[in-house]
């Protein structure tokens, strides 16, 4: 008899075992998605806040925009400089023209 107690006894501690097991697969599933909600919404954060930048392809290209029209406006301030017409505005250009004041 006391065999088949020993038995009894093994058996429902290893069918608390197996309760407590569950259990706590139920509480880690629990945590693990909480968890991800949690990832999940601070990936949307970033996605947002990245948002509210300018991309690095973007940000060359204009530059290069820019840099290009520096380069031409440099250009023909030279020329303009050459001409003798610089500073002077529309009307220096106008007396360079008819020669006037020279």
């Amino acid at each position: 008899m006391d065999d088949n107690l020993t038995s009894h006894v093994r058996i429902a501690v290893l069918q608390e075992q197996i309760t407590g097991l569950k259990d706590a697969i139920v509480l880690q599933a629990k945590e693990n998605e909480r968890r991800l909600q949690e990832l999940n919404h601070a990936h949307q954060a970033q996605i947002d806040r990245n948002a509210q930048y300018v991309s690095r392809e973007a940000f060359e290209l204009r530059t290069r925009e820019i840099d290009k029209w520096r380069r031409e406006v440099d250009m023909w301030r030279w020329i303009s400089i050459g001409a003798g017409i610089a500073g002077g505005g529309a009307a220096a250009a106008v007396f360079k023209v008819l020669g006037v004041g020279n």
